[in-house]
């Protein structure tokens, strides 16, 4: 395995409300647990093809539209972050999570969050 796509997060002012359109469009269920904070669409079913979608609260207005960004997986966690690095993306910082590996917060060239 190499890079994969494994959620597509986006930025919002409420992610329960949000996330409430996405289950009905997609034939998805929303995970339990939903806030204005953070609400996860499932993909987990026979009928859902294609990442999770995850919203997540952001203290800011938005300027434009609600803001995404991708969460990419691998098996090889260092040498496909290396990978990423040579083509000029830039570790913003590195999140422990409960479970390892840690997460790279990586920005692609441009400032953009990847």
């Amino acid at each position: 395995m190499t890079v994969a796509l494994d959620a597509v997060n986006i930025d919002c002012s409420d992610a329960e409300k949000l996330a409430g359109f996405w289950p009905a469009a997609l034939r998805r269920q929303v995970r339990p647990g939903a806030t204005a904070e953070s609400a996860t669409v499932e993909a987990n079913d026979v009928a859902s093809i294609g990442p999770l979608l995850m919203f997540h609260q952001v203290p800011e207005p938005k300027t434009l539209k609600n803001r995404p960004h991708l969460d990419l997986v691998t098996q090889k966690t260092k040498q496909e972050t290396r990978w990423l690095l040579g083509f000029g993306c830039h570790r913003r910082a590195r999140v422990p999570r409960e479970r390892p590996p840690p997460v790279d917060d990586l920005r692609r060239p441009g400032r953009q969050r990847v």
